[in-house]
């Protein structure tokens, strides 16, 4: 992994701050020269493109894969809501050499960042139950790809305490407008606060939620939102 300094963010020709429409993308426009260098060197960037967190790799050859991460603090990489003590905040004013002991401390004792925290948490509870291993083959003698039972990308049965009503393998199995109950569905919440309509609410035809991990949103699909 790579940490770019501001000034090694213009050794590069890479920008010191994102543009508000550059920041509001995560990345750099794909018709930037340094991305239009990127590609003309033969290397590639994931789908995330050229931002905060870049992984930039060469295409696998004989199931070899060379790549390297880039953390750029500069746009933002590592926010003290995420990395850091909100009370008493040190990322900001650390030096280069303490940071670098700072993510070369958590690389060795967890994994390497991947991106912001829950892309690395992400990818440290896959590398703990990876999709495939290598498994030999009793009569070559070589070893082989096989897949993880327990892996956590695999896809399960779908359980019906699990799914919301409008899912479609409750359809039919219910009258219509049954309120299931609590041995029908799991009545879990990370958080559950309400309050009883005002009068003007009741003609209101648009609701605001927000969630800084996007993980409650989903029952505000049933009715027209702005997150």
């Amino acid at each position: 992994m790579l940490v770019l300094t501001p000034a090694a963010l213009e050794r590069y020709g890479l920008p010191t701050a994102l543009t508000p429409e550059e920041r509001s993308a995560g990345r750099l426009s794909d018709r930037h020269k340094v991305v239009k260098q990127v590609e003309r060197a033969g290397l590639e960037l994931t789908k995330r493109g050229f931002g905060a967190w870049t992984r930039i790799f060469y295409r696998p050859e004989d199931g070899k894969r060379r790549c390297v991460q880039l953390c750029i603090p500069a746009w933002g990489a590592l926010p003290t809501s995420e990395w850091d003590d909100q009370k008493d905040p040190q990322l900001p004013t650390m030096s280069e050499a303490d940071l670098a002991r700072f993510l070369g401390s958590y690389a060795d004792r967890v994994i390497t960042p991947r991106g912001f925290t829950a892309t690395t948490g992400l990818a440290l509870m896959t590398a703990l139950r990876p999709p495939t291993r290598a498994e030999k083959d009793e009569q070559s003698g070589t070893f082989e790809r096989a897949f993880n039972a327990d892996a956590l990308t695999q896809v399960y049965p779908v359980v019906e305490c699990k799914v919301p009503d409008e899912h479609l393998i409750l359809k039919g199995k219910w009258p219509r407008h049954h309120q299931r109950t609590p041995d029908q569905m799991l009545m879990e919440e990370p958080f559950s606060w309400c309050r009883e309509l005002i009068d003007e609410g009741r003609v209101w035809t648009v609701s605001m939620s927000a969630s800084r991990t996007c993980s409650a949103l989903r029952p505000s699909g049933r009715f027209r939102s702005i997150t």
